[in-house]
């Protein structure tokens, strides 16, 4: 679709190319994988938390002070995690080679046609 999808389109789509380079759809895979993998650690590490905080609540062990203070820490601490999911991995072995724009097309191949 490319730069010539229409807006209502883009705008229902989960993922838009604006490029019409399909070589960028295994890093697309890639980054949402890496998304859905942190929210999963994310959800694990927020409901282990308390797990652990609300018999410790209950038991008297901890107050009602230090359990919220624990919890809002752990929370920052969730968020954080989080915002790595924005960050994009550019690694050199599996970024495909971008054309340099303008340049003419060149084949893979070592200039021999048959």
């Amino acid at each position: 679709m490319g730069a010539t999808g229409s807006a209502a389109t883009v705008e229902s789509a989960d993922v838009a190319f604006t490029g019409d380079d399909l070589r960028q759809i295994p890093l697309a895979l890639d980054h949402a994988r890496r998304g859905r993998r942190i929210m999963t650690g994310n959800i694990g590490l927020a409901l282990a938390i308390i797990v652990v905080l609300v018999p410790l609540a209950l038991a008297g062990a901890l107050g009602l002070a230090e359990v919220v203070l624990i919890h809002e820490l752990a929370e920052v601490l969730v968020i954080l995690n989080g915002l790595r999911a924005a960050r994009v991995r550019r690694d050199a072995a599996t970024t495909p080679a971008m054309p340099t724009p303008g340049a003419p097309h060149r084949a893979a191949t070592s200039g021999a046609r048959r």
